[in-house]
């Protein structure tokens, strides 16, 4: 989590992490440190044939399924609760 602080970022980390990081964390902006040993990294995995747009793109709809999964289950059980609702109203 340290490594992805900085200005205008958001972070949807588990609760359990943020706990651990409540703990154990010191909080700085990192986000920007080190950006030349950074780039070279990045040229390095490009010339071992590590494609990052490939690997974003994996992350991004890993994530978004992450999200999705949960937020369908909170849909569907707002759902049943609307509907027993409404059928003891009637």
């Amino acid at each position: 989590m340290e490594a992805l602080i900085g200005p205008d970022t958001v972070d949807t980390a588990p609760l359990e992490t943020i706990d651990a990081y409540r703990d154990h964390g010191k909080p700085a902006q990192r986000l920007e440190e080190e950006l030349e040993r950074t780039s070279g990294m990045m040229a390095s995995l490009t010339e071992i044939g590590i494609d990052m747009d490939v690997v974003a793109h994996r992350l991004e709809d890993e994530g978004v399924e992450k999200f999705k999964q949960p937020f369908d289950k909170l849909m569907k059980a707002i759902a049943e609760k609307a509907s027993a609702t409404a059928t003891r109203s009637t």
